[in-house]
Formats: structure tokens, C-alpha cells, sequence
């Protein structure tokens, strides 16, 4: 057993005060019984949280993405253990006695070899569906049961971290919703028959840390829980935002159509010359899980956003400016929107890992790792425009306009299109005097999963 003071010290270690929402927590994925899950808000400190408990726990805990983007986003770019994909050896499609994957040697080298793994987090788990779900427990089961002597019976614990009002479940084919409705009751993560049966511990913090503005914060909320009763009010506060914007400020948009267009036009606008920055890639590094594109185009003056925290506090993942200076194989020097001050912006070395489980001298498991490959890469992205997609997790601490159509979005709850994307886009500014609005806002651009929302609402803690 751990020792409680373990979680005191990890806590002081950092210099931080948890909520007694975060601490009831990490106290209970590192002491509790069960599995546990956690859907809150993006901005309440799940992050910090994650931090906590993996050092608490230490090779005991591994935590995956489940995409490999997500996954290499993980403790400021460090990156976890791999894919949940990876991880658990899930199928790509579904599942059945027939096509049910062999493990892979992710999974054998994690979860076969030793039973050192006691406790499992999967990042952004609101985008699984029932049916990876149900092969995840088939994988628990059988990797709980003792093996000769290499490993004891054992209770693996699942953590799932998400929020399901900003991402849910990904379906594409008709068909695959019939399946998941009549294997698991619904299409839904949260309402499936194999959910249900795990019996998590549910955690929906009911703080969020990104703004103090008590009035924006409440429309917020109004959005993101489709609190129709108060969407005029709503609207004619946030409304008052529809203003002219500043020249030159980034633009948050719905289509990557878009996204590509107007970062295209930036470019061609801006008479600098154009630099063609690449990253240099050893080993079995795969570029699909880097966060920064392969190949990036800019300039002198281009609108930027920083992709990773900066050690010294200078900026952080989501920081925006314009670049002043680059420095071919170091880095970018941006000018910072929100202070004016110029920062060097060094290039990251993004690591592919692969990790190993055996047993010391002393017979005691242990999980070692190795770098497979690596990508030295520019951490910035060209901002002259994003999507709202792109903008999940991060934080804008200066002037943004905000693009969501003129129609709004579709209302029929089958058509996911437009889901939560208000909430998540305006969610993303500390200030709501940094957002400028390019149409005026109605009731269809609010757009929520009414059955998610039921489903928060009734798990939330008093």
C-alpha cells in the first residue's frame, strides 16, 4: 500500500493547492477501490491531476491517449506510454469471436510479461465506443489472472479522463451505430450495458480554472449544458462582442477548408520571405502522432501560437503572436500578443518510446524504456487561423475572432455536426473582452448531446 504522505508530497512538490474536488480524486484512483473515471470540463485541472497521480504511482500507472496525438501531448510533450489503441491491442473495426486482435507487442510488453501495470488511464477516453470498451475488459480479464510465476492475480484498475460534452464517441457508419445499439444498448459510451457494468467511481469537477469571470463563466455554462430557459439572456451578453476586430488578431473557425484557406492567404499577403521548416527525424519516430505539421511554412511577421509551456513561464501551449526572427535548426523568436514581449520559441525533441517489462536481481518487476526515435521539430503553428477542433485544450489569452457561421447548426441530435462547438470555442479565451464575434450568435449555434448533458448532470456531486 502507499503511503498517503506520498500524495502530500507529490502535491507540495509542485507548489500547488488542490480543490477538495481534485484531491477526492487523486486520493481515490491511488487509494480507492474500483475503477474510476473523470469528465470534467477542460480547464479544471484534470491535467495537474494526471501529473499527481503517475508520480505517485510511478511504473505502477500507465497513461495513453487515445489518438496518437493525445497520447505525445501528454505531461507537456513528454508523451505516455502509447495509443490506447497500442496499449489494449484494440481492432480498428468491430469486434467479434472472429477478428478479435492478437495482442500486440505493446500490450505483451506492458501487461503480459509482468504484473507490475496496476492501474490504467486512458486520455481523452470520451472518444471510445462501447465496443472498445468491451475489448479493453476482455484484455483486463485476461491479463488479471495469474501465469505461471511471472505474474499474480492482480486487479487492474481503469481510469478514464474525457469530457463528454466536448467529445464523444467515434462513429462513423450507420451500421456501426445499429451494432453498438443492439450489443450494448446504445451508441453511447456513457449509456452502453459494458459502461455500466464497470461500475466507475464518476468525478466531474464543477470548477473550471480558466477565467474568474463569474458572469462569463455562468454563460459558459449555459452553453455548454443547453440551458434553453436562458439562452435570450445568453445571447444578448455575448452578443454585445460583436464588434469590429482588431486587424491582424487569429481567427477560430468550424472547417479546416477554412483553416487552410485563410492561413494560405496570410502567407501570400505577408512579403517576407518564406522559410520551409522541417523536422529531423531519427529512428521509428511516426510523424502522424506529432502535433506540429511535417512540414511548416512561415514568415517574418507571421501569427503564430506557441505548442508547448515554455520552463520559465514565458508562454504556454496556446500563447499567440508574431514571429520576428528564425533561426534555421533552433528556434523562432515571437513577439507576444498578450504583453508585447519577445520570446525565443527553441525547437522540441519529440520521443518515440518503447517500453520493456521484466524483473530486477531481486525478482521484482520492473518497466524500463528505450528512445526508438525522435523528432526535432519548430513548436509553433501558423495562427492566422484554426479550427475549433484544433483548439481542444488549449488556452487564449488575447484577441480572437470567432467565425461560426451565420446559420448555425444543424439541431437533429443524429447529426453530430456543430456538437459543443460554441462552448468549446468560446471556452478557449481567459477574458471575454478578447473575444470578437464574426456574426452575431442565435439559438442554433447552441448545440449540445442532450443525452450527455442528462447523463453529467446526473453524476455531478453535491
Amino acid at each position: 500500500m502507499i503511503e498517503v504522505s506520498k500524495l502530500e508530497d507529490a502535491i507540495s512538490k509542485r507548489g500547488v493547492t488542490l480543490t477538495e474536488e481534485q484531491y477526492k480524486y487523486c486520493y481515490d484512483v491511488i487509494y480507492g477501490e474500483g475503477h474510476v473515471s473523470n469528465w470534467s470540463v477542460a480547464g479544471s485541472g484534470k491535467s495537474l491531476c494526471l501529473e499527481i497521480i503517475k508520480e505517485v504511482l510511478g511504473d505502477s500507472c500507465i497513461v495513453c491517449g487515445t489518438t496518437g496525438i493525445s497520447n505525445a501531448i501528454l505531461f507537456d510533450s513528454k508523451g505516455g506510454q502509447g495509443t490506447a489503441h497500442a496499449v489494449f491491442s484494440l481492432t480498428t473495426e468491430i469486434h467479434n469471436e472472429h477478428n478479435f486482435k492478437r495482442i500486440g507487442d505493446v500490450t505483451r510488453e506492458l501487461l503480459s510479461k509482468t504484473d507490475i501495470v496496476k492501474t490504467i488511464i486512458v486520455e481523452e477516453a470520451g472518444m471510445l465506443n462501447p465496443d472498445q470498451l468491451a475489448q479493453i475488459v476482455k484484455r483486463l480479464e485476461r491479463f488479471n489472472r495469474p501465469y505461471s510465476n511471472k505474474r499474480k492475480k492482480r486487479n487492474i484498475k481503469l481510469v478514464l479522463q474525457g469530457d463528454f460534452l466536448q467529445l464523444g464517441s467515434v462513429i462513423k457508419e450507420q451500421e456501426e451505430i445499429d451494432y453498438m445499439r443492439e450489443v450494448y444498448g446504445s451508441e453511447y459510451l456513457f449509456e452502453s450495458n459494458i459502461f455500466k457494468q464497470l461500475d466507475f467511481n464518476v468525478h466531474i469537477f464543477s470548477k473550471v480554472l480558466r477565467t474568474n469571470d463569474k458572469v462569463f463563466q455562468a454563460c459558459l455554462d449555459v452553453i455548454r449544458y443547453g440551458q434553453e430557459g436562458r439562452y435570450n439572456g445568453c445571447l444578448n451578453w455575448i452578443n454585445q462582442r460583436w464588434l469590429r476586430p482588431p486587424e491582424g488578431i487569429p481567427v477560430i473557425t468550424t472547417t479546416n477548408k477554412m483553416v487552410d484557406k485563410l492561413n494560405k492567404e496570410s502567407l501570400d499577403k505577408n512579403p517576407n520571405t518564406l522559410f520551409t521548416l522541417t523536422p529531423k527525424v531519427t529512428g521509428s519516430y511516426d510523424m502522424k502522432n506529432c502535433p506540429v505539421d511535417e512540414v511548416l511554412h512561415v514568415k517574418v511577421g507571421a501569427p503564430v501560437i506557441c505548442l508547448k509551456n515554455c520552463n520559465s513561464g514565458t508562454f504556454f501551449n496556446g500563447s499567440y503572436g508574431h514571429v520576428t526572427s528564425i533561426v534555421v535548426g533552433e528556434g523562432v523568436y515571437v513577439r507576444l500578443a498578450s504583453n508585447g514581449d519577445e520570446v525565443f520559441v527553441p525547437m522540441y525533441e519529440y520521443e518515440e518510446r518503447e517500453y520493456e517489462s521484466s524483473f530486477d536481481k531481486e525478482g521484482n518487476p520492473v518497466l524500463t524504456s528505450k528512445v526508438i526515435g525522435t523528432c526535432l521539430h519548430y513548436t509553433i503553428k501558423n495562427a492566422a487561423c484554426f479550427s475549433v477542433f484544433r483548439m481542444q485544450g488549449r488556452t487564449i489569452d488575447s484577441p480572437v475572432l470567432i467565425d461560426l457561421g451565420g446559420w448555425g447548426f444543424p439541431q437533429s441530435q443524429e447529426n453530430s455536426w456543430g456538437m459543443a462547438q460554441a462552448y468549446v470555442a468560446l471556452s478557449r479565451a481567459t477574458s471575454v473582452g478578447n473575444i470578437y464575434l464574426k456574426q452575431k450568435l442565435t439559438h442554433k449555434h447552441f448545440k449540445v448531446n442532450k443525452r450527455a448533458v442528462e447523463w453529467v448532470n446526473s453524476n455531478k456531486r453535491v
